[in-house]
C-alpha cells in the first residue's frame, strides 16, 4: 500500500501540508506520483524511465477510489487512493511550486478534468490532443446571442 503517515523529516512548502496532484520526476529518471488523505500521503513510483530526452504522455487519475499512474496510454503504476483526497485553498502549480522546486523540461497541453477519464478516453486525449474535450459550444452563449441580436435591429 502506498499510503504511509507524515514523517517529521517531510518536507511541504504548502501552507497545511496538503499536496493536491503532486507529479515530479525522480532522481532515477522516473515518475513520482503523490497525494494527501486525511494526514496520511499517498505515492506512486512509476516503472518507466521518463527522462530520456523524449516525449512523454504522462496522466494522473483518480477515480474516487485508485489513483492510476499511466505513461504513453499504458497502465504504469496505481494504488489505492485511501479515502477522497484532500484539498486546500493552495494553489495548483505547474511546472514548480514554493521552495524554489521547479522543473527542468517542457510541458505541453496540460489538462484538469472533473471526472475520471476512461483508458480509451486518455488514449484518445494522448494521440489527438485536448481540443474535443475542451472545446466549447459557442452557440446559446451570452457573446453569441448578443451579437445575433445585434444584427436584427
Amino acid at each position: 500500500m502506498a499510503i504511509r503517515r507524515l514523517a517529521k523529516w517531510d518536507v511541504w512548502p504548502e501552507p497545511e501540508d496538503v499536496r493536491h496532484l503532486d507529479i515530479w520526476i525522480h532522481d532515477a529518471d522516473y515518475p513520482v506520483f503523490m497525494w494527501h488523505v486525511g494526514g496520511n500521503v499517498g505515492r506512486i513510483d512509476g516503472k518507466t524511465i521518463v527522462a530520456d530526452g523524449e516525449w512523454h504522455h504522462i496522466a494522473k487519475v483518480y477515480d474516487g477510489k485508485n489513483v492510476q499512474m499511466f505513461i504513453d496510454g499504458k497502465l504504469d503504476g496505481e494504488e489505492p487512493s485511501g479515502g477522497t483526497l484532500d484539498t486546500s485553498e493552495s494553489p495548483i502549480w505547474i511546472g514548480a511550486r514554493p521552495g524554489n522546486v521547479a522543473a527542468t523540461g517542457f510541458f505541453d497541453e496540460v489538462g484538469f478534468f472533473t471526472e475520471a477519464l476512461s483508458e480509451d478516453e486518455l488514449n484518445d486525449v494522448m494521440d489527438n490532443g485536448l481540443a474535443d474535450y475542451a472545446a466549447v459550444e459557442a452557440a446559446g452563449k451570452a457573446t453569441t446571442t448578443w451579437a445575433f441580436l445585434k444584427t436584427k435591429k
